[in-house]
């Protein structure tokens, strides 16, 4: 029979101790970049959808038109 303790992990011996303040200053850092990436693509999906918009609109019917003031409106309403 195989002895209790062999299925046991072993101790791991303690990883040295970085310096926290530097980690943590590039962790902040990094952060901050990835932020201003992130704002910046959300930035030019939302002017792609606002040109897209506007050019859809501008091949509307006035039928069409109307139908989306009236959409506009309903959403609005609800809102209040």
């Amino acid at each position: 029979m195989a002895p209790a303790r062999e299925g046991l992990r072993q101790r791991q011996p303690p990883k040295p101790k970085e310096d926290t303040r530097q980690s943590n200053a590039e962790k902040c850092r990094q952060y901050k970049e990835n932020l201003k990436k992130d704002s910046e693509k959300w930035k030019a999906y939302l002017y792609k959808n606002k040109v897209q918009a506007q050019q859809w609109r501008g091949n509307q019917t006035e039928e069409q038109k109307e139908h989306t003031r009236e959409l506009a409106r309903k959403r609005q309403q609800k809102a209040v």
